[in-house]
Formats: C-alpha cells, sequence, structure tokens
C-alpha cells in the first residue's frame, strides 16, 4: 500500500446527500485530496472527528481501487507524534 506523509493539509468536515460526515483532508502542497468515510478509516477516526482543528500533520496508507477512489488508513501526529 502506498503511503504518504502531508505536514501542510486543509481537513474539511462535509456531508453526504445521505447526511453521512466524511472528511477532505486536502495537502496543500500538490492539491491532492483525501476522502475519509467512517466506515474506510481504519485508524484515527475519533481524532479526525474531535480535533481536526488542532492536526497538523497525517500519515496516510491508502489503496487506490478501479474507480480511482482512494481507501485510508489514517495515522494522526499531534506535535510530531503519531497517534496509532
Amino acid at each position: 500500500m502506498p503511503t504518504v506523509n502531508l505536514k501542510d493539509i486543509t481537513i474539511d468536515e462535509r456531508q453526504t446527500i445521505n447526511g453521512e460526515t466524511f472528511f477532505v483532508i486536502r495537502d496543500n502542497e500538490n492539491s491532492q485530496a483525501f476522502f475519509c468515510f467512517q466506515n474506510k478509516v481504519k485508524e484515527g477516526w475519533q481524532d479526525l472527528t474531535n480535533n481536526r482543528e488542532s492536526i497538523k500533520e497525517v500519515e496516510i496508507e491508502y489503496e487506490e481501487h478501479e474507480r480511482g477512489n482512494k481507501v485510508v488508513n489514517l495515522y494522526i501526529s499531534k506535535e510530531g507524534e503519531f497517534l496509532i
């Protein structure tokens, strides 16, 4: 699985048309985006929902499916220490 470490990020909370909450993590350096749904994020969902404003760095492992969708394992870093 490819892994990326993102240090300059923006995290936006969004809702699907069905009312499901998801987050978009944008890499501000290269405009790459990762869509994080609760049923797809294996680690870090609680930190993402409770503390997204304080998250400065993330490590993302992802699988890209045939339609280009990325399924992520999310590792959140606060103050340089990853919370796994």
